[in-house]
């Protein structure tokens, strides 16, 4: 359970490291209209903000003009003389603004009620500035509350008489542009899952002809029916240039596999033809061979030398015959005939070769350990030459001494048939090509000169005819192991 969680979450992580174009466009058209969404957002929002300042601003700047208007003072009187009239004159301005009068040497003169006991800001700088006649904006937090005020010059005649400040509390604006920002960004999330379904479902209308394309090239390169062809109903845009050049394409792999199908064809009605027409004189020669070897064993005046030749071209012919039959098997193996095959006792049919094949070697030694009761369906007459082949590979690359183990056991629903040696192991450059055919390693042309790399691939295709797996596992200088899995019935 573990294995199968691990091996899900591994394709995920995989998926999500590489992911498809119709995942990467569509996040791509999400990355682009988020950037433009916060971008707009940002823009608006500074916009507002600089708009909300000066409208601020020049709303303070005409309070406190109203107010040095109202107010009438005179330069010969000190400021101080008018802070009931200040007092009752600032209630006359609006109610949300906040207005505190100073003395040139920065006294406070006069507030409003809504001032509180809490004066503004006494920074000498601003008001050396607002004396000189500059009028001064600043913001400032004040219990709690940020305030934008505003601090002008009090002039009477052209002479200035003291300070004024005005001022108002931002809150309001804070809240609004609070809220501005929230609907902002929910706008903007809304916008972007509607933009991501909508930018998915056009990016997969998009790719469904590349989707069918490659279903196509899926179901051609299973079934090898080059004749099939991708339909491109829509315009000739891109993706109709693709349908095009693929349909090309393969039109020239249906003109190539057809060509290579008859030069198959060609070559192995050849083999099969040549294989059974030989078979017939090799036969006769080998008769023939096998007379003279015993008239010439039975003739005291033949030479010795003449006997000898004789056997040498006998055990060639033995050879050579060997390999017909091995082309022959395979010739009738591409022209598609198959076993006949019925249930049978695989551990009786191993049983009867081992018996059979036991003092083939009195140089190595045989183990045999054979489960009963393994039924299977198949034919006994081509798993016999199976063991021959395996067997005979096992004898061969090993040196005298050694052991050939064969096992027969039992796994959930297969038969498994293993056959292992202490030889002289298989390189690792030969194991991938071990079944192929006319392929012998190294070691195998220079251990076994009269082999011609048709057994394995013989053993290969009968274990295919009977829905069965074979596999090889070596261990250079320690032996190898065939291993035969055919289910059981």
């Amino acid at each position: 359970m573990c294995y199968g969680k691990s091996k899900r979450i591994e394709r995920l992580i995989a998926r999500w490291q590489r992911p498809s174009i119709q995942t990467r466009l569509t996040l791509r058209y999400i990355a682009i209209l988020g950037l433009t969404l916060l971008a707009y957002g940002t823009l608006v929002n500074v916009l507002l903000v600089r708009n909300a300042w000066g409208l601020i601003d020049r709303d303070l700047a005409h309070e406190a003009q109203k107010a040095n208007q109202l107010w009438n003072l005179r330069p010969d009187i000190p400021l101080a003389a008018y802070s009931t009239a200040l007092f009752d004159l600032g209630q006359s301005l609006s109610p949300d603004i906040l207005v505190q009068v100073m003395g040139t040497d920065g006294q406070v003169v006069a507030h409003s009620a809504n001032v509180g006991a809490a004066i503004f800001p006494d920074d000498q700088h601003l008001i050396a500035q607002a004396l000189a006649g500059q009028p001064v904006y600043i913001t400032f937090e004040r219990r709690h509350i940020w305030l934008r005020a505003y601090l002008s010059p009090l002039t009477e005649d052209g002479q200035v008489i003291g300070l004024l400040w005005v001022a108002r509390s931002l809150e309001t604006l804070g809240a609004a542009l609070d809220w501005l920002q929230a609907i902002l960004a929910g706008v903007g999330v809304l916008a972007l899952v509607a933009a991501g379904a909508w930018g998915r479902n056009l990016a997969r209308s998009a790719l469904r002809p590349v989707d069918e394309m490659t279903r196509i090239a899926r179901d051609i390169g299973q079934t090898q029916d080059f004749g099939r062809r991708v339909v491109h109903a829509g315009a000739p845009d891109e993706l109709g240039r693709l349908a095009d050049t693929f349909n090309a394409m393969l039109a020239s792999l249906q003109a190539a596999h057809e060509r290579t199908e008859n030069a198959l064809m060609a070559q192995r009605r050849f083999v099969a033809d040549a294989s059974h027409e030989l078979r017939t004189p090799l036969t006769s020669v080998r008769g023939n061979v096998g007379i003279l070897r015993h008239m010439l064993a039975q003739s005291a005046a033949a030479p010795a030398d003449h006997l000898d030749i004789l056997t040498d071209v006998d055990n060639e012919l033995a050879r050579l015959s060997r390999l017909v039959d091995g082309l022959l098997t395979l010739a009738r193996a591409d022209a598609g005939q198959h076993i006949v095959r019925a249930p049978l006792e695989l551990s009786t049919t191993v049983r009867s070769f081992f018996r059979q094949m036991h003092d083939l070697s009195v140089r190595i030694t045989f183990r045999l350990e054979c489960q009963d009761e393994l039924t299977i369906c198949g034919s006994a007459d081509h798993l016999t030459q199976l063991l021959r082949i395996l067997l005979d590979n096992a004898i061969a690359y090993t040196p005298a001494g050694g052991q050939v183990s064969v096992s027969l056991s039992r796994e959930r629903d297969d038969a498994v048939l293993c056959m292992s040696d202490t030889g002289i192991g298989i390189d690792s450059d030969d194991l991938p090509h071990i079944f192929d055919r006319f392929y012998r390693g190294r070691a195998a042309r220079r251990l076994r000169g009269d082999g011609a790399g048709l057994g394995l691939a013989i053993a290969a295709w009968i274990v295919a005819e009977h829905d069965g797996q074979i596999a090889v596992s070596r261990e250079p200088g320690q032996g190898s192991c065939f291993s035969v899995r055919l289910p059981v019935v």
